[in-house]
Parts: C-alpha cells; structure tokens; sequence
C-alpha cells in the first residue's frame, strides 16, 4: 500500500491475535465506541470499526484487506492488494469501470440477494429496520434484490473447531510467554488443544461444502446482503452481549460462516 502513494497514520489496537468480537487486551485495556465511550466499538479491528449505532455496521469491511470509509476507497484498497504473485491466490475478481460517485452511480443490472437472518439468526428489530432501509437504498439505485437464504445449516461447530485449533498453534513459538497472554485467549487455547484430527478433518469437510454451496449461489447472485450484526453495540468489559448468547463466537452470526468461506 505504500508502494501504491498509501499515506499510514498508526496501527490501531486488537485484542490478542484477533481472537474475539470485541476490542480489550491486557497490554492497552479497553477501546470504547465515540459514540458512547460505555459501549463497545466491536471487533476484532477495534476503534477504526467503532460502528454508528444503532447496528455495529458503519464502516465497509474488505475481507482478507481491511476497512474504509467509503465504496470507492475499498476498491482502491482491493485493487492495491491484487499485484500478482503467489501470495495473492486468495484474491477475487476485480470490478472494472464500477461507479461510485454518488451523483452518477447505479447499480442497474446488479442482482443481489438479501438474507434477513440466514434461515437461523434472531435479528433485534432496530438492526432489521436499518438493513430493510439499506436496501430500499440498494433498489433505488437500480439493483434488483431477491430476499432469498443460502440455505445452510449453521456452521458455528466447524468454525469453533477450526479457529480454536488455530489459536492453539499461535501459541505453540511463544509457550513461554503464557502468563502475560489474554486469559480468554488462553481458554480458547486449551479448547484448541482437545480437539482431534478427526475434529478438525470434519470441520475443514463443512468448510469446503460451505464454498462449494456459496460459489453455487453466486452464478445467480452477484452479492449476498444480510446485517452485519444481529444486535446493537453492548456494554464495554464483555466478551459477549448478555447470557443469551453461549460464547462470543455465538453473537457474530453473520460473520463467521464467511470466515470460513
């Protein structure tokens, strides 16, 4: 990116590796949401993310990229990543000549698919409400918009597997080190330490079923839209919004079976 003429002010903080929704660490204590220094800004990329409420979705998330401001910064971030070379296999395909420009855009011949919930997720009503508004937005710019699901099971068990196990090998170089850690990563690691290879193989086969269905849905949809979070920003010093929710994973619902993907 600096190649590019990128201009880099700082790095923000994370909590540990990335490892959960929210932004805390031992090392630089709590990051708090502008909007309301009680709630928290969400995660795992901390106060560049701290979300407009009432539905943690403000800024425009690039998997695999970053985050920006704004639709035309994204796709000069995206194009910036996509040099060739072995290390860029995970790239998509780019989108020439689309427009951004809010005086000219449209997105006339656009299909898009629009998943209120997943089949699965219980969405609070001020997140469905503002999502409903996003995308009578996306219909008046042109686009035509399916309410449709991918029809997946939820594949929380896969992820878990799969992320844990990834944690445990994070901390395998720095073994050493694990009184100064997160006590939350810690646990996550412990949890990554039990599962078996049997584990992890039927965890990586949901993963590949999970592209395989998502690549299928994608020949009759260019995009799949759903909210970002089902519920509004919760209070700092939480992992998760309330005992509703079994873990932290549990409360990204419209995250992480993309995570896999």
């Amino acid at each position: 990116m600096r190649g590019a003429g990128a201009v880099i002010l700082g790095k923000t903080t994370t909590p540990e590796f990335g490892w959960k929704g929210v932004t805390d660490s031992p090392l630089y204590g709590i990051s708090r949401n502008p909007w309301d220094p009680d709630l928290t800004p969400g995660g795992s990329s901390g106060v560049p993310q701290s979300r407009r409420p009432p539905t943690l979705a403000f800024f425009i998330k690039v998997a695999m990229v970053g985050m920006a401001r704004t639709v035309a910064d994204a796709i000069l971030m995206i194009e910036c990543h996509r040099t060739k070379g072995p290390s860029r296999w995970l790239c998509g395909p780019a989108y020439p000549g689309l427009d951004v420009d809010p005086a000219t855009a449209t997105l006339k011949g656009l299909r898009i698919g629009y998943s209120r919930d997943l089949g699965y997720v219980k969405v609070a009503r001020d997140v469905q409400e503002v999502t409903d508004m996003a995308i009578d937005q996306l219909r008046a710019l042109g686009a035509e918009v399916v309410e449709v699901d991918p029809r997946f099971a939820n594949p929380i068990e896969a992820f878990e597997a799969l992320w844990f196990a990834g944690a445990a090998c994070i901390l395998s170089p720095i073994d050493g080190k694990k009184q100064v850690l997160d006590p939350g990563f810690l646990r996550g690691v412990e949890r990554g330490l039990a599962i078996t290879l049997a584990e992890f193989q039927e965890a990586e086969a949901v993963r590949f079923a999970l592209s395989a269905l998502m690549a299928k849905f994608h020949e009759n949809y260019d995009l799949l839209v759903t909210p970002t979070m089902p519920v509004a920003p919760f209070a700092v010093g939480r992992d998760k919004p309330d005992e509703s929710f079994r873990s932290w994973v549990d409360w990204m619902p419209f995250t992480y079976p993309f995570n896999l993907t």
